[in-house]
């Protein structure tokens, strides 16, 4: 199974349209200020997010053997070339690593250059870390470990083009990974939605939230 993070998704952080609608909530009570910082505070959000992400794969890949930072100037990194020869392994905890860095390197720098609004960045962060990445990864990674123990060639026997060419062989694989696929989804479908309840229900208990966050593309 492969997952990637975006580390755009922090710039919600700096710029959050739940924020902005605390503002216009009564009973919200969050005034937000004029921040001087505003124009920095995206891009800001954005490189201090990637810089989070860069540290955390570092991290899980040097147990492995692999030291990005050795020998390689900083711009190297972003070559594909060293990702290629480098081949770090990823478990699916480390997955849940690398989003919750992302974010708290967004989270720095949202803190850093607009801490007058201090508590609506930090309860954001908090519910992105448990209800975008911890629970949903948590539930896809079940759903898929399932589906490759129950869900196998032996169990459902999906039906087969009789060809021989490539092109046949690789609708097969597609076809025979559909029950497993459509699985992994489901489970991923369950975590959004109840990750985001969860994260709410917590929201409110730790930051007396009385506004919901919804789910959004």
């Amino acid at each position: 199974m492969s997952i990637s993070i975006n580390p755009q998704i922090n710039s919600s952080i700096a710029f959050s349209k739940r924020d902005r609608r605390r503002s216009q909530c009564p009973q919200c009570q969050i005034q937000e200020k004029k921040n001087p910082n505003d124009k920095i505070l995206k891009p800001a959000v954005l490189l201090s997010a990637i810089a989070g992400v860069l540290l955390v794969v570092s991290h899980i890949a040097k147990p492995q053997g692999i030291n990005l930072f050795k020998g390689n100037k900083f711009p190297n990194l972003l070559k594909p070339n060293t990702w290629k020869l480098a081949k770090p392994k990823y478990e699916w905890y480390d997955i849940i690593k690398i989003g919750t860095g992302s974010i708290i390197g967004g989270l720095a720098a949202g803190l850093a250059l607009d801490p007058e609004n201090k508590k609506a960045k930090i309860r954001e962060g908090f519910q992105q870390i448990l209800g975008n990445i911890m629970i949903p990864v948590g539930l896809t990674t079940l759903g898929s470990k399932l589906a490759d123990k129950y869900l196998n060639k032996d169990t459902i026997k999906m039906p087969q083009l009789k060809s021989q060419t490539k092109s046949a062989k690789n609708i097969n694989q597609m076809i025979k990974g559909l029950p497993g696929g459509i699985a992994t989804l489901g489970f991923l479908a369950i975590g959004i939605v109840s990750g985001n309840w969860i994260a709410n229900k917590l929201s409110h208990k730790l930051f007396n939230a009385q506004d919901k966050r919804h789910i959004e593309l």
